[in-house]
């Protein structure tokens, strides 16, 4: 394999494969437009072979007793289906809504689902391709690192319910190819609800796990009838990346995946559709990335294996399961294995041929596109594979060889590398009081995406907070970034300081220094950039604070922590808010948040708010969640119906872009 095919390959199936780790390594950022919907989930419900059912038949289905049996196969159960999935990888350049240029990339093959036993609620099967192919950039290439994982016997444990508990893949395969597996297999579960689907009448969540994370999804019954099911699923936040990066990125994800189980004449998984696109934020800057997928997995003839040829549940020790979304064990990746990816990536490459790249993409198209981003992050990889290498960059840039925005992005590389070699460099960069500010400034806000802050970064960044605050009384630029970083960085490390306590408990007590200084709303930023638990209670009570400033930072700060709690409060101010401006913030803020309490509220503002500048600000909330039905007909309504032209107009033009 040479060439394009072979570099799209490497760097698409290191996304697929859960080695998000090489783009992002920081705290969330501000929030990605929504991508495109799919088709009316009406239309969508007969493409599966799934009718609504009769009033008959509703009426006999209140009168069972129990849920059918859709994942009830008994042991020895042999399934067969033909998967097709194909995938997309882009970057987004800063405003724009879809990437110049795609990264395709195409995976099919037979895949053998065999039922080894039944007991005490809980299924043991296993996973198997018998044949697959890898097509990108319309030519096949081959890969037998990932095609040896595909052809191994995976085993899955799942609930009767179906909902997957564990996997457990051959011994023999790397971190890299048990996450390539994962982001195949999370398309197989579809976990109904424990009451059973009788009694279900609104959709109900689950948590799963694939090559990214955890995440969790909304389900729901699209129709059902003739002994099928049609079920939905909508992701709707990663909870946990993959890994051990920690807390995911800003990102967005849009479209949903749908099944069909049968409980006539299959008792398991019938078929699935998939169209879904992940949008993350970009680490260091505008823009981010895409990642796209959609395709097919159909069922395509059953058959019966002899019990004596079956595995038992016992037989599979317990230090063989790992979650689906590879809390814990994807972490653990070996440096040797991930060196080895690395490796495979860069062989052949020099440092002087990426900074080469690097500072011709710069002068082509500017600091902030994707070609420049393209560059700097390979650089950042190529540095976590060479670390000794980020002493050389320094050299360079205290010999004055790289200045101005060259010297910056070669700043965002090395946190993007976030060795502990990388971390002293930049420590020096941003101590060194011989070199300009602005690239002094970078060199800490750089910092922010370090996945794995030292002790020695963290006492430099709250030094630096300290000096500004004790000297003049108030921060500058440098210690303004160094408060903002040091708060992200807070939520990631539990070391303990010189002087005790950990980075978040020096982080909550700067709060009488900031009130004399002055930077009060900087400190609150950066509580909100901890994304910890531990500042909700502070961000609430400032968001009640008498002073309307204080209360705009505490809505923005609530907005970068986007927990569930976080959005109640948002919430219960927006009740509370005289302020029309702040209100018009409340609501811009609760649009980052996919959440169906918020997503309700939204739709309420779009039609009943008196105010103009909430209904507009609602709409385009709901403008970044078309996924759901519900949004997209509330800005149909605005768009025939709302009493102020300019609102009309503006969700009609919603409406004409989302068609285009």
């Amino acid at each position: 394999m040479s060439g394009a095919p072979r570099v799209v390959l490497v760097g698409l199936l290191a996304v697929m494969a859960g080695s998000l780790f090489l783009f992002f390594r920081s705290k969330p950022g501000e929030s990605l437009a929504s991508g495109p919907p799919l088709e009316n989930p009406g239309e969508a419900s007969s493409s599966l072979g799934v009718r609504a059912p009769s009033k008959a038949e509703q009426g006999n289905r209140r009168k069972e007793a129990k849920d059918p049996g859709y994942w009830g196969a008994e042991a020895g159960s042999l399934f067969r289906y033909q998967v097709r999935l194909e995938f997309a990888f882009g970057f987004l350049e800063a405003g724009k809504q879809e990437p110049k240029e795609w990264a395709p990339l195409l995976f099919q093959g037979d895949l053998q689902w065999l039922v080894h036993r039944r007991s005490e609620g809980e299924i043991l099967s296993s996973l198997q391709f018998s044949h697959c192919s890898f097509l990108a950039m319309g030519k096949e290439v081959e890969d037998a690192h990932r095609t040896k994982a595909a052809r191994s016997k995976t085993f899955v444990r799942m609930n009767e319910q179906g909902k997957i508990l564990g996997l457990a893949f051959a011994r023999d395969l790397g971190v890299d190819q048990r996450d390539f597996l994962r982001s195949i297999f999370t398309y197989l579960s579809f976990p109904l609800p424990a009451q059973g689907l009788q009694s279900v009448r609104t959709p109900w969540e689950a948590e799963g796990g694939d090559a990214t994370g955890k995440y969790l999804a909304r389900f729901r019954v699209l129709s059902q009838g003739q002994g099928r099911v049609q079920l939905e699923r909508v992701l709707l936040q990663y909870q946990k990346m993959a890994q051990g990066i920690g807390d995911p990125p800003r990102h967005k994800v849009t479209g949903r995946v749908l099944g069909v189980l049968d409980q006539k004449e299959l008792h398991w998984l019938r078929e699935v559709r998939v169209h879904e696109t992940l949008r993350m934020k970009m680490p260091g800057g505008e823009g981010g990335t895409v990642l796209r997928s959609k395709g097919s997995i159909r069922w395509t003839s059953k058959d019966r294996v002899p019990l004596d040829a079956l595995v038992s549940l016992g037989a599979l020790g317990p230090e063989r399961w790992s979650s689906p979304g590879g809390d814990g064990e994807s972490g653990e990746m070996s440096s040797q294995e991930r060196r080895d990816m690395l490796a495979e990536v860069f062989k052949g490459v020099s440092l002087q041929q990426l900074l080469d790249q690097l500072r011709s993409a710069l002068a082509k198209h500017g600091f902030r596109s994707r070609q420049v981003y393209e560059a700097w992050s390979q650089l950042g990889q190529y540095l976590e594979l060479h670390p000794q290498d980020a002493f050389a960059l320094r050299d360079r840039i205290l010999g004055g060889e790289a200045q101005g925005d060259l010297a910056r992005l070669l700043a965002v590389a090395l946190g993007a590398a976030g060795t502990e070699e990388a971390q002293a460099v930049l420590r020096d960069l941003g101590n060194n009081g011989n070199l300009p500010e602005e690239l002094r400034e970078e060199a800490l806000r750089s910092m922010i995406q370090l996945a794995r802050p030292s002790r020695d970064t963290l006492e430099m960044l709250r030094e630096q907070v300290l000096k500004g605050s004790l000297e003049r009384g108030k921060l500058g630029p440098m210690e303004t970034a160094s408060l903002l970083s040091f708060g992200a960085l807070a939520g990631r490390s539990e070391d303990k300081l010189k002087d005790g306590g950990t980075a978040l408990s020096h982080l909550l007590r700067l709060e009488s220094k900031a009130r004399r200084g002055g930077f009060l709303s900087t400190w609150i930023a950066a509580l909100g950039n901890s994304g910890r638990p531990e500042v909700l209670a502070v961000l609430e009570r400032f968001s009640q604070a008498s002073h309307p400033s204080q209360r705009e930072s505490a809505i923005h700060a609530l907005a970068t922590l986007g927990t569930e709690n976080a959005a109640k409060v948002l919430l219960q101010q927006s009740q509370r808010e005289k302020d029309p401006g702040l209100k018009v913030q409340i609501v811009r803020s609760l649009s980052r948040m996919d959440r169906p309490v918020v997503m309700a509220k939204l739709r309420e503002w779009g039609r009943r708010s008196p105010d103009p500048r909430i209904r507009a600000e609602a709409l385009q909330g709901l403008a970044r969640h078309l996924d759901q039905r519900e949004n997209f007909l509330a800005l149909q309504e605005a768009s025939r119906n709302d009493p102020d032209p300019k609102v009309r107009a503006f969700a009609q033009e919603i409406l004409k872009n989302r068609r285009r």
